[in-house]
């Protein structure tokens, strides 16, 4: 999962990403792995020519991400890690945007074949 925020400095708001943080944080689980950003994929510098390696950072970052190249860290789910990011861990998770479908359950049809 590749999540990338490109913006001017003027306009430049941290709540968006924390805020996608904040949504994929609600699929974690305390027995299970959690996902979290990765330290290759910040863009700081300490030290000596801060604001060259800063930049040179964040060219390489959206190169990667341009040509959706794979190199680095690849995390290996296993299968309960990888339902809990396609399905709810929760249903007392209240989310506003996700609508409730209404069902009622029935039999099989009793015209289905056996064989």
């Amino acid at each position: 999962m590749r999540f990338i925020y490109i913006g001017k400095k003027k306009g430049y708001d941290m709540a968006y990403v924390s805020a996608f943080f904040g949504a994929v944080r609600q699929f974690s689980d305390l027995n299970l792995n959690t996902l979290k950003p990765d330290n290759q994929s910040k863009t700081y510098a300490y030290y000596v020519a801060t604001e060259a390696r800063a930049n040179y950072r964040r060219r390489k970052i959206y190169r990667r991400y341009r040509d959706r190249d794979m190199d680095g860290y690849k995390a290996v789910f296993s299968t309960t890690e990888l339902a809990t990011l396609f399905h709810f861990p929760n249903m007392n998770i209240k989310a506003p945007s996700v609508t409730r479908v209404e069902s009622k359950k029935g039999s099989a049809p009793f015209n289905l074949p056996v064989k």
